[in-house]
């Protein structure tokens, strides 16, 4: 399950908090994967009964939902940033004032 979060931040920190976001998906992700897990998944597929296949399945289930985890990652860090340039570059709105309205 997947969830939205909202938070506060002062425009000069966001892509910091950001960067912070995505290099702790970053280091859980190597934590779990790494050339030797994958390299092991494929070796054991390629050499597995039928009765290792469901457990090989498994490992690349787990495999498959961490780079999904990841991905997450990636595509919020693109959204924010892509919001952050996007007001950042946006011509400032003129004030209007009550008798405009």
């Amino acid at each position: 399950m997947r969830a939205t979060l909202t938070f506060s931040a002062d425009t000069e920190e966001i892509l910091e908090d950001v960067a912070m976001i995505l290099k702790n998906r970053i280091r859980s992700y190597n934590s779990a994967v790494n050339s030797e897990v994958l390299q092991n998944i494929s070796d054991r597929l390629s050499l597995a009964s039928v009765d290792q296949l469901q457990d090989v399945v498994l490992d690349i289930a787990r495999l498959r939902t961490q780079l999904a985890k990841l991905d997450f990652a990636l595509e919020d860090s693109i959204k924010i940033a892509a919001g952050y340039y996007q007001a950042m570059t946006a011509e400032p709105e003129e004030p209007t004032t009550n008798d405009e309205v």
